[in-house]
């Protein structure tokens, strides 16, 4: 008899759902029934039950034998079974990647990265995983199994948000423009890297000892680019036609897809597009490292000629596990997604202990893998045992001749910039105080970015070379310091401030390229809440706004917002609501223009000779108070106040400031810089108080009651 198709029976549709473990609500009859004929799905079934029976016995021997084979056995066994069930209800293929970035980790034999990678993927430990075992060997009968195994794919309502929180962050243009922008620097700089290597390897052979890198290998990285580009392509057109091809090690680091159906799929847009992107990457370094490898085998061989050419191919064609192997590290470690060791694990388990905190460390291993890249071509690489290792050639002669080839393009990056810095050219964090930085953003400065003729065009989105470039500029700066003894403001040297300078370069390029603003942040709102607490709140509500609103938002008003409330966050991330909020002003009541190209922040350089007479006498002008005469202001009156005191005093200060001022003694001019300022300011004051009146928010009349109210109560 002819099987039927089409849609499956209620009797089909429950019997299959008992089997898996599921409600039958949540099974499509029309989609299974298309893919199936009923023969299938009755084999479906029997081979749940197999798996099933299968996985327990193993639960029941892990239970009672708790060694490493076993456990290897259970796990691959358990992730097996849920890819079954999986491909069966047609939900996710989730278990299947997972299962065969275990197959890798088990063929390499590293219990603590296998530990790591059921910590990170599986949100389970090695122990979690005995005790899950325990739990599942009492278990008698195969549908109880399946019940329990798929019951832990089931998501909550705080990992929905989470995932969707995730993939807003990621969902402007401006992240993907740099997430590109980054990879395809580091795969450009992959054949420099090897070329300078191989120049090394030949000074080492000249003193008679082993070269490790060859200069064949830069040919073989640079034509390894145009041969993973369609497979590049390739494996980034198959992750946004189906995301389940998506890897383990994805840039979002989530091992799971928790919101259903196709509103689940519109979310994870952002992130399945990130890891097209990445998987473009991956699949150059693969071909990459598949290219260099094939040449050390067969170099090693003692092939030359036409007898070396042919190998090269056949090992290209056909590659050795070992060649595999150290593709997967290659790629994983050109794209960031290198697994974290011991030493930073305490941040994943952080991250994992609640979704809040995930709200604090959205993401980690990226980051971490960031920073590493930088710090080993810099001069704070020297800090780390495993660099000196490679140095001297512990590792071998590859690692020495890779290692040192990364230091010296990577130190010879950083003299350059330093002499830039110098020159005024690049400029790094700048100086700690707020007010500091707003005389110098007067002027067009900002921190971290390079002058290109009368532009100032920031470069810290552009890791990991923006941690190489800021940690030389920084270091300029303070040597500037220490060797003029003059600070940004003419002041002289001291001790104090330039230990104080030198944690802050710690500090901006290692803690905040840990993405550990987040925690710090915490830590501060918890300390100190009326000075830290809001603005730390405040920011976590607006990252609500998916990135790519917040970015339209951004472009389409040319102007830089204040925000002091949680619904102001949120509404300067809104287009045509942004412009609602008051402006930004400098000292002189102009609004701070917010000019960027794409991810590119950039200022125009400002010459104004007001501005440096500020900067060559050190002297900064402090933000007006939000009061006037006690009374708090509105943001319309506070706005008003800014922009009339502003203007007023840069009028009167254009009309002062020429020959004259400029022969007066310092003390003099800083003195009457600040009496102008003072004047402007009583000035506005007295216009924004008769501008109020006759309005709900007088502040004549409000100014009455406040002097009565402290008469009457005394404060």
């Amino acid at each position: 008899m002819e099987a039927r198709r089409n849609v499956l029976t209620d009797a089909e549709t429950v019997r299959l759902a008992e089997d898996l473990g599921v409600d039958p609500k949540l099974i499509d009859k029309w989609v299974v029934g298309q893919a199936w004929t009923a023969e299938q799905v009755m084999f479906a079934r029997r081979v749940l039950r197999e798996s099933a029976t299968y996985v327990r016995d193993l639960a029941l021997k892990l239970s009672t034998k708790a060694d490493e084979t076993t456990l290897l056995d259970y796990v691959q066994a358990r992730q097996t079974h849920m890819m079954i069930q999986e491909a069966v209800s047609g939900a996710t293929a989730e278990a299947g990647r997972a299962l065969r970035a275990f197959r890798f980790l088990r063929a390499e034999g590293d219990l603590n990265e296998l530990g790591r990678f059921l910590k990170s993927g599986l949100n389970k430990d090695m122990e979690a995983i005995r005790n899950e075992a325990r739990e599942l060997s009492q278990l008698a009968m195969p549908e109880q199994i399946n019940k329990y195994l798929s019951r832990m794919k089931n998501a909550s309502w705080s990992k929905m948000a989470t995932e969707a929180w995730i993939n807003a962050l990621v969902s402007g243009p401006h992240t993907h423009m740099v997430n590109i922008g980054t990879n395809a620097g580091v795969m450009l700089g992959a054949p420099v890297e090897a070329g300078v290597a191989a120049v090394v390897g030949r000074v080492f052979r000249f003193f008679g000892r082993e070269q490790g890198v060859t200069a064949a290998e830069m040919i073989d990285r640079a034509h390894g680019i145009s041969m993973g580009f369609v497979d590049g392509l390739r494996g980034a057109g198959a992750i946004l036609k189906d995301e389940r091809q998506i890897d383990v090690y994805n840039p979002l680091e989530v091992g799971e897809r928790n919101i259903p159906g196709i509103v689940g799929k519109g979310v994870r847009l952002p992130g399945r597009f990130l890891a097209a992107e990445d998987k473009f990457f991956k699949a150059v370094a693969w071909q990459q490292e598949i290219n260099v490898q094939a040449r050390r085998i067969a170099l090693s061989e003692g092939l030359s000629g036409d007898a070396l050419a042919s190998r090269i191919e056949e090992l290209r064609g056909t590659p050795t596990p070992e060649m595999i192997g150290e593709a997967v590290k290659f790629e994983r470690y050109q794209t960031f997604q290198t697994a974290l060791g011991s030493k930073a694990q305490w941040l994943l388990d952080l991250a994992a202990v609640s979704p809040l905190m995930r709200l604090v460390l959205p993401f980690v291993r990226t980051p971490v893998n960031l920073l590493k890249y930088s710090l080993e071509r810099g001069p704070l690489g020297l800090l780390s045992k495993q660099v000196w290792e490679n140095m001297t050639g512990v590792n071998g002669a590859v690692a020495r001749d890779t290692q040192i080839s990364r230091m010296l393009v990577g130190n010879m990056v950083g003299i350059g910039v330093g002499y830039m810095a110098l020159n005024g050219l690049i400029t790094g964090g700048g100086p700690l105080k707020d007010e500091e930085q707003m005389t110098l953003r007067m002027t067009g400065w900002q921190p971290y970015s390079v002058r290109i003729g009368d532009i100032s065009v920031s470069y810290r989105r552009f890791d990991p070379f923006s941690n190489t470039v800021g940690v030389a500029a920084d270091l300029a700066s303070l040597a500037k310091y220490w060797v003029t003894e003059k600070d940004e403001f003419g002041r002289d040297f001291e001790a104090d401030r330039f230990a104080t300078l030198a944690g802050m370069t710690i500090y901006r390029n290692m803690i905040d390229k840990l993405s550990l603003r987040g925690i710090t942040g915490l830590v501060s709102a918890t300390m100190d809440y009326e000075r830290n607490g809001k603005s730390f709140i405040n920011g976590l509500v607006g990252s609500a706004v998916p990135g790519v609103v917040g970015q339209a938002a951004r472009a389409l008003d040319p102007f830089e917002r204040e925000m002091r409330s949680a619904w102001e966050s949120v509404q300067s991330r809104l287009p045509w609501m942004r412009e609602d909020l008051m402006p930004k002003r400098d000292r002189w009541g102009e609004p701070f223009v917010a000019g960027a190209i794409g991810p590119l922040q950039m200022k125009m350089v400002n010459e104004d000779p007001i501005n440096r007479t500020l900067l060559e006498l050190g002297v900064n002008v402090d933000q007006p108070r939000r009061q006037i005469g006690g009374v708090d202001l509105t943001p319309q009156q506070y706005d008003d106040y800014t922009r009339v005191s502003g203007r007023l005093a840069k009028t009167m200060l254009d009309g002062i400031i020429g020959d004259r001022f400029r022969s007066m003694p310092p003390g003099a001019q800083i003195d009457t810089i600040k009496s102008v300022v003072n004047q402007a300011r009583a000035m506005a004051r007295s216009e924004v108080r008769i501008g109020s009146m006759n309005t709900e928010d007088d502040l004549i009349e409000k100014g009455q009651e406040l002097r009565l109210r402290v008469l009457e109560t005394g404060h």
